[in-house]
């Protein structure tokens, strides 16, 4: 708990330093179809089906074309034959580098660390541990008007939990799309 207490504080701060030096403050949601990968759990493999992972974000546009923000996560995924069902809810801190490709169009590619809240539910029983968790995001945005519209490629993971006397391997593989809209919208 110490440690999610130290990145929360950490996060908090660079926001805070961030929002100073802004030129271009924005909300984003993202919704991502989740690949559905085995969950390893003690060493074996759980398969899993599809899932999805769902995100806020509150970030800026620094100098440079370097953004900075403070985003949330929230994925789930259920096993095939088995009464499991794996959950993530993370706090991430990212900083993507964006360029321009054509009028209208452009890329990003980014990183974020942060940590985990990860709950293993195996029928009845549910077991969780908040760790460390990070990400690498690659995508393509769009402009229309004041908006922009993105596609991209993440993979999210973590460090591997400790839940229930049990160690959980989670990372994900993601295809989704989001908005992204500055706050000179909402004037």
């Amino acid at each position: 708990m110490k440690f999610l207490a130290a990145i929360f504080a950490f996060v908090i701060c660079a926001s805070a330093s961030a929002y100073a030096q802004t030129q271009s403050m924005y909300l984003e949601g993202t919704w991502s179809y989740t690949a559905s990968d085995d969950l390893n759990v003690g060493g074996s493999n759980i398969p899993m089906d599809s899932g999805y992972l769902a995100g806020f974000a509150i970030g800026g546009l620094l100098a440079n074309a370097i953004s900075l923000e403070l985003e949330t996560t929230y994925g789930d995924r259920d096993a095939k034959d088995y009464p499991v069902a794996m959950t993530a809810f993370a706090v991430m801190l990212n900083t993507y580098y964006n360029f321009q490709i054509a009028n209208a169009v452009g890329g990003y590619f980014g990183g974020g660390i942060g940590g985990a809240h990860l709950e293993l539910e195996d029928g009845p029983y549910s077991n969780d541990e908040i760790v460390f968790a990070y990400q690498l995001m690659v995508g393509l945005t769009y402009a229309v008007n004041n908006i922009i519209l993105f596609t991209e490629y993440r993979y999210q993971a973590s460090q591997d939990a400790n839940i229930g006397s049990t160690d959980v391997e989670y990372n994900t593989h993601n295809v989704g799309f989001g908005v992204r809209i500055p706050f000179s919208t909402f004037r």
